[in-house]
């Protein structure tokens, strides 16, 4: 029988990812044709969010054949906002907000990657993001137990009908929380994945098995390591 989860109970992880990291390639100044969005960021209560991180994504052959290119990170002010600034007709838009360092009650965000609801860079647009309680919270950590590094990769279940892969990336060191899909069955098996950006020296992802375990209303997520 499948059962819907109404409630996590909270649950603070940590996975390891592997490798030594090339440095990130960032979106450079030059005087090309730029969109700015501007960004409003909610908690989970609805109120305005300050010093939320928040960055931008996007593919640009020219500049980086194999991986996106990323924008500077920049922090919401007292009422929430942030601006960022990207190439204009860019592919493969995303955007990702992380709420500040110790915040593990609201989840980070993920822009939905492709279809209804996904981002462009062909104008200026306002975009309202509120973030949902997480339910879960995690830490990345390399071999040496210290954080991952800005834009390492991360994956876990999100609602089917939503888009259930968005590839979430880190912005910060520390705990973070996400917000897994309320609708997962119990006893059934998911992925959780982390892994270094592409272009690590000897780095390999790391897969984790999650299922959701106890009995309604007690019920909590549970990584494995082994199958």
């Amino acid at each position: 029988m499948r059962n819907s989860i109404a409630f996590f109970a909270k649950v603070s992880l940590t996975l390891l990812v592997l490798g030594l990291i090339v440095p990130v390639q960032t979106a450079s100044s030059d005087t090309l044709p730029t969109v700015t969005k501007t960004f409003t960021v909610h908690d989970r209560n609805d109120q305005p969010l300050a010093g939320a991180r928040v960055q931008m994504r996007y593919f640009d052959g020219s500049i980086n054949p194999n991986d996106f290119t990323y924008t500077t990170i920049v922090v919401t002010d007292s009422f929430g906002i942030a601006t960022v600034s990207l190439p204009k007709n860019e592919q493969s838009v995303g955007a990702q907000v992380e709420p500040s360092l110790g915040d593990t009650t609201n989840a980070v965000y993920t822009s939905i990657p492709y279809g209804t609801g996904a981002l462009d860079s062909l104008v200026d647009s306002p975009i309202a993001v509120r973030l949902q309680a997480a339910n879960l919270s995690l830490r990345i950590v390399q071999s040496d137990n210290s954080d991952a590094p800005l834009t390492t990769n991360f994956d876990y279940p999100f609602p089917i009908n939503d888009y259930p892969s968005r590839n979430s990336w880190v912005l910060r060191a520390g705990s973070f929380g996400v917000a897994l899909d309320p609708t997962l069955a119990i006893g059934s098996s998911y992925v959780v994945d982390a892994s270094p950006p592409l272009g690590a020296v000897n780095g390999f992802p790391r897969y984790y098995g999650l299922k959701v375990t106890g009995v309604s209303p007690n019920l909590a997520p549970v990584l494995y390591t082994d199958v």
